[in-house]
């Protein structure tokens, strides 16, 4: 009998060391594939900064492009640093180097054709195929570098779950002998699995969810929106996107600092939650972006929400700085009126809120309907 309680402890002890480096397994692999997305994240403001400044040629827009360039780039040099010893990850990891930079160099080359020859040249490079092409290689990879981190989890799992079967099979040997050591070794086992399941919610709910406001994220919202467009596809409806940017949440952080404009980020986010229906998913893509996608019934309807989050937040949002405002401005867009896939929603309505910010802020826009890829130069400067 003591023999088999020592067997039983042993093996017990064997299968929490292994529980634990398997936590610490998914540990690892959620904050790499949480830098993955942070350098998605990146090269989409990077692009979508690009796009503001072909657009209004306003150079305040490359301070994002700037910042945006030297966020992906430290990212993917964490990349290289969480994955080193991995040379199967290491392989994708410089394929995935290549192309971002290939990415980034078309992006500053549409940039300086803007500079040097002007918005003619500088659009008809934007709009290659090059950018959308590499994009598309890049999330390859992601994917890639995913798939590796689920079969790594998978294998060990299944290697804690024999684990765990002959654990308690000793358990019930022993049960049968001394039920009291039974119960103990039980109850341990129900411990770990609780918290087992515990830890893989919060890294699953972490995945998707903005750490500041606990609005989904943008990978979230990426993927509800191609859930949308598809819905609206099948049932010969409309689906929304609305883009918006905050005015003048750059001069709260200047003069307050990051704290109060954190606060104010949640705070905005908790008078946008309480504006939207609970069928439209509110989101925060990033900075003082969000978005909002909903099936509407018309543009008129779209826009009556855009408005009604305006107003929203009108009015003081930090205590003890009455003087302190934002406003928001939201661009617009419609499938199947405005795009015909989901990736091109989000591009439009992009650039509708970078037509409402030049239209004097604070107001919803839509792009003019005449207003195709390839004629962009029609804008207005």
């Amino acid at each position: 009998m003591a023999s088999l309680l020592l067997l039983t402890m042993a093996a017990a002890w064997s299968l929490q060391r292994m529980t634990d480096a398997a936590q610490e397994q998914r540990h690892v692999s959620t904050q790499r594939l949480l830098v993955l997305e942070k350098t998605l994240n990146s090269l989409h403001k990077a692009e979508t900064a690009q796009r503001g400044y072909l657009i209004t040629a306003n150079a305040r827009h490359l301070e994002g492009w700037e910042k945006s360039t030297q966020e992906a780039r430290q990212y993917h040099a964490t990349l290289v640093a969480m994955y080193a010893g991995d040379p199967t990850a290491a392989k994708l990891l410089e394929s995935f180097g290549r192309w971002e930079r290939l990415k980034l160099e078309d992006l500053e080359d549409s940039i300086q054709a803007q500079r040097d020859v002007g918005r003619d040249v500088a659009e008809t490079l934007a709009h290659a195929d090059n950018g959308r092409h590499y994009m598309v290689q890049i999330n390859k990879i992601i994917g890639q570098l995913e798939a590796l981190e689920a079969d790594s989890n998978a294998a060990l799992q299944k290697l804690v779950a024999r684990r765990r079967a002959a654990t308690y099979g000793a358990a019930l040997v022993l049960f049968l002998v001394a039920s009291v050591a039974s119960v103990l070794v039980w109850r341990l086992l129900r411990r770990e699995a609780a918290a087992r399941q515990a830890l893989h919610e919060r890294m699953a709910h972490d995945a998707f969810h903005d750490a500041l406001t606990l609005l989904p994220n943008r990978r979230y919202l990426l993927e509800e929106l191609e859930r949308a467009v598809m819905r609206a596809r099948r049932q010969h409806r409309l689906a929304a996107l609305l883009f918006i940017d905050l005015d003048g949440f750059k001069r709260v952080n200047d003069s307050l600092g990051h704290e109060a404009g954190d606060a104010l980020l949640q705070r905005v986010s908790e008078r946008f939650a309480r504006t939207v229906r609970q069928s439209d998913l509110l989101a925060r893509l990033g900075g003082d972006e969000f978005a909002v996608v909903l099936d509407a019934d018309s543009r008129i309807s779209a826009a009556a929400l855009g408005e009604r989050l305006i107003e929203a937040i009108r009015g003081p949002l930090i205590d003890g700085h009455a003087d302190v405002l934002v406003s928001a401005s939201i661009g617009i867009a419609l499938f199947p009126e405005d795009a015909p896939d989901s990736s091109t929603l989000l591009a439009r309505a992009d650039q509708a809120m970078y037509l409402a910010k030049r239209l004097g802020k604070s107001r919803v826009a839509s792009l003019p309907a005449a207003i195709e890829p390839e004629r962009k130069e029609t804008l207005p400067a």
